[in-house]
């Protein structure tokens, strides 16, 4: 199960999706896509690596100097504006048992 963040970049999303596509059945992969925007992933980030991407003194951080790619066809999508991470958290399991995958 891919779980998409601000961190991958297009490039690594896509060569995700083909490896996935490669060695994964359909039926056994479901994107799950969860949605923070780049203010509020600044805003949690404890190690203040988004602060040194803005400043220069790291290069090719996605979403400051390199292209963010949304997930097209996420089956999953959770808001992190909406609720806690134990909602979220809740949200994605409940999906995952609407399919089958946990109990």
């Amino acid at each position: 199960m891919r779980t998409s963040t601000r961190r991958f970049s297009s490039r690594s999303l896509s060569a995700i999706s083909r490896a996935k596509d490669e060695l994964v059945d359909a039926e056994e992969f479901v994107e799950i896509f969860v949605d923070t925007p780049l203010e509020e992933c600044m805003r949690r980030d404890p190690k203040g690596l988004y602060a040194r991407a803005k400043e220069g003194k790291i290069k090719n951080f996605t979403g400051i100097d390199s292209p963010y790619e949304v997930p097209e066809n996420a089956e999953i999508v959770i808001d992190t504006r909406q609720g806690t991470a134990e909602t979220a958290a809740h949200r994605i399991i409940e999906a995952l048992a609407e399919r089958h995958i946990v109990a």
